[in-house]
């Protein structure tokens, strides 16, 4: 089980800026990289994603063209501080400050497949292969449990936040990112009280959004919504709002609910827990073990979810099985011990 952490407020680390900055056209270049302003990848919130490049090679610059959100980018820069380096986690390679004029800069590297949801959109026929979504599962929950043995919640996991790249021999490499509102737990302090995230992967004891919890909670937070990012990765429907777990059973006034206010309503209500199993499909071993990290990693209980860990072992236990499943015309899928 997840065990709670005491989070001290993250440190704001000391911002540099030791490039010049020249404009020409479209472009700018801060320390050694030239950002093509008329690239841009996404465009959030608080910051919006270009292009970059250093040399030849190609990178992702963050902007961040508002100071009032400078907490925000001390907070992202958490990765850079503590040296994190995991094959499943964003890697942060620079980062200027705020310059008169200008606007601060995250430099990242680059993903080519963009999210879970754009890989979702763009290829969707490979959502139909069992075998690579066993694979993006097992590169998510190693990445999450990389994260929570550096003690850092997340806070924020979403297909959205799910980055997608080629790694050597031509395969899906996942990426972790977005770590604006993630919290850092290493040490003593205050615990992690705020409520934030996306509604739609939000925890049951997030609920409701517009009362500030008196409690502390865990990393069993990102267990939840790593949960529904399994279910979502395997039910591979993406719609208007990407990738989102779909619950049978529902009245139709609750369909758009999130998950986690449902199950919050129905404890409030003292009601059976919601019945996560949403598969339908075959009853075969991916299968059965999707549905049984569904349920545990959903728990209504904070503390009777299980670790990023458990999810990995479970995962790797599997992918170790060698199970392959075969397209098949008049069943939809045959399984293969190979």
């Amino acid at each position: 089980m997840s065990k709670l952490m005491n989070c001290p407020s993250n440190p704001s680390p000391t911002l540099h800026f030791s490039g010049k900055v020249i404009m020409a056209n479209s472009k700018v270049t801060l320390q050694d990289f030239t950002v093509h302003l008329d690239g841009k990848i996404d465009t959030g919130g608080q910051s919006s994603v270009y292009e970059a490049y250093k040399g030849k090679t190609k990178y992702a610059a963050k902007c961040f063209q508002d100071k009032t959100v400078k907490e925000l980018l001390h907070t992202e820069l958490l990765l850079f501080q503590k040296q994190i380096n995991d094959k499943n986690i964003i890697k942060i390679l620079d980062y200027c400050d705020w310059m008169k004029g200008h606007s601060a800069w995250i430099f990242m590297e680059y993903c080519c497949f963009g999210s879970l949801n754009d890989y979702c959109r763009e290829y969707p026929d490979r959502f139909r292969s069992e075998k690579m979504k066993l694979d993006l599962m097992l590169q998510m929950s190693s990445g999450l449990k990389f994260l929570h043995e550096s003690n850092i919640i997340h806070r924020d996991i979403k297909p959205s936040n799910i980055l997608l790249t080629e790694g050597e021999g031509n395969i899906v490499v996942v990426k972790i990112s977005d770590f604006g509102i993630s919290k850092d737990c290493s040490g003593t302090g205050t615990s992690a009280m705020s409520v934030v995230g996306t509604v739609h992967f939000c925890a049951p004891e997030f609920w409701p959004l517009n009362e500030i919890t008196d409690k502390a909670y865990s990393p069993s937070v990102d267990i939840f919504a790593l949960g529904l990012t399994i279910l979502a990765t395997y039910q591979g429907e993406c719609g208007a709002l990407g990738l989102m777990p779909k619950v049978i059973g529902l009245r139709k006034s609750q369909e758009t609910l999130p998950i986690g206010q449902l199950m919050y309503m129905r404890k409030v209500d003292g009601e059976p827990p919601l019945p996560l199993v949403t598969i339908e499909r075959n009853d075969d071993n991916f299968t059965k073990v999707v549905k049984t990290l569904t349920i545990e990693a959903t728990h209504v209980n904070c503390d009777e979810r299980i670790s990023a860990e458990d999810i990995y072992q479970k995962l790797k236990s599997l992918a170790m099985d060698k199970v392959i499943i075969i397209p098949n015309k008049r069943s939809g899928h045959t399984l293969l011990d190979v």
